[in-house]
């Protein structure tokens, strides 16, 4: 069920926002005064391509955005676990949809916040909403429904509930036992840069009450340009000093 849906700077729309009450909604209106264009961008919520010449003139960029309640089936569990997108338990959820235009034909689409790809959206386009044209129904067409049609055709619901409940349940566990292999890689790198650092320490040979040794090391070492000097000076005069008392003899 579609529960909101927001529109800004598509085509003639400045900026509208629709909520959706369970039940028949109607939208009225003249010919021109966006009806269309609504419908249009319900279709980009669910796959469908769209240009940025949708975009409204004299702005640069564009959005639309929906919010979709809809059953947590299995199908969809499988889709979005595929794609490492996480969803709550529960046998409906809520999906948000957003796809941003820019002049530039830089477009991006978010679910549920998440950057995802154009094929991805089409893959659970088929569980938001169903868009009916005239002389078409698109969804008998899919093959992906014909399962659960003929599933309530049989009355199998209940069935159906139980395997979905279950593969949610092996779902979870399965994002936990990646969890734990993940926890466990990260235990066996620590351990691996520990077992360096503690090699490091052996190869150091450290000493007790070296510290004053090295200190006092550290300042001979500071001033070794001071001291080179020093003794080159001193070598000089004693050169001289030589050089003169023989001279003298």
């Amino acid at each position: 069920m579609l529960s909101l849906v927001k529109i800004k700077n598509i085509a003639l729309i400045d900026e509208i926002q629709l909520e959706f009450a369970k039940g028949l909604n109607l939208l009225t209106g003249e010919t021109g005064s966006g009806k269309s264009i609504i419908v249009d961008s319900l279709g980009a919520l669910t796959g469908e391509r769209i240009s940025s010449d949708l975009i409204k003139e004299g702005t640069s960029n564009a959005q639309i955005e929906g919010l979709f309640n809809v059953p947590a089936t299995a199908d969809l569990h499988e889709i979005f676990y595929e794609s490492g997108i996480d969803l709550s338990d529960g046998e409906e959820m809520d999906v948000i949809v957003r796809r941003e235009l820019a002049a530039t034909g830089k477009n991006r689409i978010f679910v549920n916040n998440q950057l995802v790809t154009q094929n991805f959206l089409k893959k659970i386009g088929a569980f938001l909403v169903d868009i009916h044209g005239q002389g078409e129904q698109a969804t008998l067409f899919n093959p992906s429904n014909h399962l659960e049609i003929l599933d309530k055709y049989a009355g199998l619901q209940k069935e159906r509930e139980s395997v979905s409940a279950k593969y949610r349940e092996l779902a979870n566990v399965q994002r936990e036992i990646e969890n734990l292999r993940e926890d466990e890689a990260q235990k066996l790198q620590l351990l691996d840069v520990l077992q360096f650092q503690v090699d490091e320490i052996k190869r150091a040979n450290l000493q007790a009450g070296e510290d004053e040794a090295l200190e006092e090391e550290k300042r001979r070492l500071n001033n070794v340009e001071k001291l080179s000097a020093l003794s080159e000076d001193a070598y000089a005069l004693l050169y001289d000093c030589a050089k003169k008392s023989c001279a003298s003899n």
